[in-house]
């Protein structure tokens, strides 16, 4: 676990914020690499330009994920991009840990968080409703109907970019 815990210190600021937005996505679950990369550039991850070199940028960030081995290629297209990744069940272990550990994000589970009456810690800086992940991940929910949704729960992206390493 302390090699883990080793491997994502080692990370430049940039690639931890986009390791950390991998815990949102639920276990196994093949993550559409074209759809990562817009959502991380959505989130203000990947600063460039232009779209087209964001696009950029967004894949050689997660090429140098999967080449730091702690993400996963999933399919490859026709052109040998990467189509679609995931993250070894340790290695999501570890992402939530440390999503939770620097209040990037909190999964709330409504019908649990209701029982028992749970309340998010307010300094988390996002917040996900674990019912419009399921939507979205089973195709029910378009990007831009999500995109809206992590634009109202992550406007404090660049404050807390600033607060945790000292740069944006």
């Amino acid at each position: 676990s302390w090699l883990l815990e080793l491997s994502y210190d080692n990370l430049p600021y940039y690639l931890k914020l986009c390791f950390l937005y991998l815990a949102q996505f639920p276990e196994d679950y093949e993550i559409p690499v074209s759809t990562l990369t817009k959502l991380w550039m959505a989130e203000g991850f990947i600063l460039s330009a232009s779209a087209e070199v964001m696009e950029d940028v967004s894949y050689m960030c997660l090429s140098e994920l999967v080449g730091r081995c702690m993400v996963q290629v999933g399919k490859h297209g026709s052109s040998k991009k990467i189509k679609t990744c995931h993250l070894h069940d340790l290695m999501r272990d570890l992402c939530m840990l440390k999503a939770k550990e620097e209040n990037f994000l909190h999964i709330i589970n409504y019908s649990a968080a209701v029982n028992i009456k749970q309340t998010p810690n307010s300094r988390v800086r996002r917040y996900l409703p674990s019912k419009r992940l399921r939507h979205f991940v089973r195709g029910e929910m378009k990007i831009m109907d999500m995109l809206g949704l992590f634009y109202i729960l992550s406007q404090h992206t660049a404050a807390w970019t600033q607060r945790c390493y000292g740069h944006y």
